[in-house]
């Protein structure tokens, strides 16, 4: 148990406030309502959204509300009301946790983060070993793209956690069925059928366990991104990219990665799980003060800092 606690600070520890900025990475899906309630998985509680038989917004609102309370009431039947509200509480602390993350993204990206390498040094961080060197010119045609990507994946993150904040019960189901599956009251195969439910119900939650999501996310896995980038290469730093991509299917191919999805969250017990995200919501929340703070001091530089003759 503690070493599930520990591993969850440390990760949050290393991603630093310098490697909040990317805020999703997580495979787009289109047609998908983030937070709401998609197919039913095998052995999962949800049911399929109500027909909105009542016209107009009011009715609409209805109609979701009491979907949500029958959803609500299954989990309840299911899996007792002491532990449904536990999980509800962990949900919101999930929520204000990337409230957090997605307030500092947007501090790092409207110039906070000119003082942790600025968007070239967040750029090369994202990036890693690609294979090839690039110009002055590519790199801040590169970054500019970077920057772009970075903005698109704050909203992406910013509307699913608008959805979470209207409807939370696949977040719910999601820690209460781990729950169980680490109390031996359900087995692998009805988790999985739950997790991969909560998947599509999910769309763009991260998973706060993902140190990538943290890191600059997964550029060159977005096809705009990459489609930009690899416009500005000349023809030999476009085969030297182009063996790169090659070696990193190839590897990816052999070792497998999970996604950033919430779904791939490791599985553990509720009490466990309220520790843990209680705490990184504390260090989220410490980080967000040193980069308001930090914002504060850089207005106010020129008032307290003495001026030198030469300026």
């Amino acid at each position: 148990m503690n070493r599930k606690i520990t591993a969850f600070v440390i990760v949050l520890l290393l991603a630093g406030a310098a490697a909040i900025a990317i805020m999703n990475s997580g495979k787009e899906k289109k047609g998908e309502t983030v937070g709401g309630v998609g197919a039913n998985a095998q052995g999962s509680t949800r049911v399929a959204p109500g027909s909105g038989s009542a016209e107009g917004a009011e009715g609409k609102k209805d109609s979701e509300r009491l979907d949500r309370e029958r959803r609500d009431a299954d989990l309840v039947s299911r899996y007792g009301g002491v532990r449904t509200a536990l999980a509800r509480k962990v949900s919101e602390n999930v929520v204000s946790l990337l409230d957090d993350a997605i307030a500092m993204g947007d501090m790092m990206a409207n110039g906070a983060g000119e003082n942790f390498g600025g968007r070239r040094g967040m750029m090369r961080g994202a990036l890693g070993r690609i294979g090839v060197e690039l110009t002055e010119e590519q790199q801040e045609k590169a970054a500019e793209l970077f920057a772009a990507y970075q903005k698109k994946q704050l909203e992406k993150s910013r509307t699913a956690v608008d959805g979470l904040r209207k409807d939370s019960t696949a977040l719910m189901e999601l820690f209460l069925a781990g729950d169980a599956k680490e109390r031996g009251e359900i087995d692998e195969d009805e988790w999985a059928a739950i997790r991969d439910g909560a998947a599509g119900d999910l769309g763009d939650v991260i998973n706060p366990l993902d140190r990538n999501n943290f890191g600059g996310g997964r550029p060159l896995e977005d096809e705009e991104f990459m489609s930009g980038f690899e416009a500005i290469l000349d023809e030999d730093q476009s085969t030297a990219f182009g063996t790169f991509r090659d070696e990193r299917t190839a590897e990816a191919a052999a070792n497998p990665a999970k996604d950033g999805n919430i779904s791939n969250l490791p599985t553990m017990e509720l009490d466990t799980l309220d520790e843990a995200v209680t705490g990184a919501k504390k260090m989220t929340s410490g980080f967000r003060s040193v980069l308001e703070g930090w914002g504060s001091l850089q207005e106010l530089r020129p008032q307290i800092e003495p001026q030198t003759e030469e300026e």
